[in-house]
């Protein structure tokens, strides 16, 4: 098994402004600021207007990435998210169900955040229709890298296919991407 390349992300991106409102940054989040830091900055360096979020959770990245990007398209098992932004489209679904892509199918999405079931089949099938959906010259992120080992075999898997990086040294270590 080959290792996920390792790649300081500040040698790809040249700098970017981020936040909006850093107030609520870190605090309601489950991700960690510098990772939701680097999603935003991964999208403001492609100039993406649609992205897609595998994972809502608690959809508190949900709404800061709706601060950034024209659409924001999130897939979750649960439906009880009641978001104010017109801009934040909640799918309620599995990327095992082939149907939870019927609304979106049409997009091309350019930045993806894979961040829902860890277990490693549903990671490859969550990265299979990202890929499928992603505009040429699009990124899909990948969280848990580190927390979730099936997240980091399967990435493992899908870098002998296609140049997967692993984030290091600014605090976003649980992250990676590829670019399309």
């Amino acid at each position: 098994m080959r290792d996920i390349t390792e790649k300081g992300i500040l040698d790809l991106l040249p700098e970017y402004p981020l936040y909006k409102n850093i107030d609520t940054i870190g605090r309601y989040t489950a991700t960690m600021e510098e990772e939701v830091r680097l999603l935003v900055r991964l999208g403001l360096a492609i100039s993406a207007q649609n992205v897609l979020e595998i994972g809502t959770f608690l959809g508190d990245t949900t709404m800061i990435l709706a601060t950034y990007f024209k659409h924001v398209y999130t897939i979750d098992i649960k439906q009880d998210y009641k978001f104010k932004e017109s801009n934040i489209i909640s799918i309620i679904g599995t990327s095992a169900q082939l149907d939870t892509y019927s609304n979106i199918q049409h997009l091309p999405i350019h930045l993806a955040f894979i961040d829902g079931s860890h277990l490693y089949h549903n990671v490859i099938t969550d990265t299979f229709h990202a890929i499928r959906l992603m505009d040429k010259g699009g990124i899909i992120t990948f969280h848990d890298i580190v927390s979730c080992p099936e997240v980091k075999i399967a990435l493992n898997d899908l870098s002998k296919v296609m140049d997967v990086y692993h984030i290091v040294g600014i605090g976003a270590e649980n992250t990676a991407f590829t670019i399309l």
